[in-house]
C-alpha cells in the first residue's frame, strides 16, 4: 500500500520509521545518508513531522535528534502516516460515498478541485498495474471486477487501521462477530486474532459493497 503515497508521504514514513528504529541520538548527517535526504531535505521533512503530528516529541539539536522513547513503543508509524494522507482519506471515502461528484469529494474533504483530480491522476497510474482497478472520474466509482476491488479495499482497510480500530461506522462489530464466531464455533475452527480480523473486514467490505 506504501506506493499509493506520494513521494513526501513515503519520505515522511521512511524518516517516521527509521526515528522509531533508535533509542539512543542520531546524528543529522548520518540519518540524512541513510534515508538519501540532503540535510535540507532532512530538516524540512522534520518540520512537517512536527506539523502533523503535533503531539510527537521529537528532541534535537543542531548535530543530533530522538524521538521520546514512549513513542517509540506506541507508533506505528506506517498507519499515523496512512490517517495523514490526502489520498487515504480520498480512498476512504470514495468506499463509503460512490457515485458522489468530485466538487462533493473535495468538499468533504476540504481540498481543492485542481488536488482531486491530482490525487485521482496518481492513482490511476499506482491502482492498475498493483491492483487492476482504476478510478473513473465521473461518476467517481471504483472501475474493475467486483472481485479485484474488495481485494484491494481489504488489503486497504487492513494496512490502514490498527487492531482496536473498526472503520465500518454503520456495521456493529460486536454482532458481526458474534455471527462469525457462531459460525465458527459450528465448524470447531479457532482462529487466531488476525485470521478473524481479516475474515470481519471482509465479510464487511462484502455488506458495504452488496
Amino acid at each position: 500500500m506504501n506506493i499509493l503515497l506520494s513521494k513526501t508521504e513515503q519520505d515522511l514514513l521512511f524518516l517516521l520509521e527509521e526515528l522509531t528504529k533508535h533509542h539512543d541520538w542520531i546524528e543529522l548527517p548520518v540519518l540524512a545518508e541513510k534515508l538519501n535526504f540532503s540535510i535540507e531535505e532532512l530538516q524540512e521533512h522534520l518540520f512537517k513531522l512536527e506539523q502533523l503530528f503535533p503531539n510527537l516529541l521529537i528532541q534535537s539539536t543542531k548535530e543530533v535528534i530522538q524521538l521520546q522513547f514512549d513513542f517509540q513503543n506506541t507508533l506505528d508509524p506506517r498507519i499515523a502516516i496512512f490517517k495523514q494522507s490526502e489520498t487515504y482519506s480520498f480512498l476512504n471515502r470514495l468506499f463509503f460515498k460512490e457515485e458522489d461528484s468530485l466538487d462533493q469529494m473535495c468538499q468533504e474533504l476540504v481540498m481543492s478541485y485542481e488536488r482531486g483530480q491530482e490525487i485521482i491522476q496518481h492513482l490511476n497510474t499506482k491502482l492498475p498495474p498493483h491492483y487492476g482497478i482504476s478510478i473513473q472520474p465521473s461518476p467517481l466509482v471504483m472501475d474493475g471486477t467486483e472481485e479485484d476491488i474488495r481485494a484491494f479495499y481489504l488489503d486497504y482497510f487492513s494496512q490502514s487501521y490498527n487492531f482496536l480500530d473498526w472503520p465500518f461506522p454503520s456495521i456493529s462489530e460486536e454482532s458481526l462477530t458474534h455471527l462469525i464466531q457462531l459460525f465458527l464455533d459450528a465448524q470447531q475452527v479457532s482462529p487466531n486474532l488476525s485470521s478473524l480480523r481479516q475474515i470481519k473486514y471482509t465479510l464487511a467490505i462484502n455488506l458495504e459493497r452488496f
